[in-house]
């Protein structure tokens, strides 16, 4: 798994390099569009959450903080699996 650090600035990048283009459903699920490398990703209201924090430029900690609130999990479980998004979304779309 990538470490912490990393998790937070690659997602920070995906979102502030407009990479992806997001777009949520009236649901709270989204997609998003890989533009370089033309795929398109369907999200959960998890991994929407969490986008939708780092595109508030919330550090990692924050990150976690709001979805195990917003979900009831551990702060550490939230941590770990907010870095297991970015380490998926990290192998599901071309990275430069």
């Amino acid at each position: 798994m990538i470490d912490n650090e990393k998790c937070a600035w690659i997602l920070r990048d995906l979102l502030s390099t407009r990479r992806l283009t997001i777009n949520q459903l009236d649901d709270g699920t989204g997609v998003a569009l890989d533009m370089a490398g033309e795929n398109i990703l369907v999200l959960n209201e998890v991994a929407m959450r969490i986008l939708a924090v780092f595109n508030e430029e919330a550090t990692l900690d924050e990150a976690a903080r709001a979805v195990s609130l917003e979900f009831d999990v551990d702060f550490e479980r939230a941590r770990m699996d907010i870095c297991r998004f970015a380490e998926k979304l990290t192998n599901q779309i071309k990275m430069p």
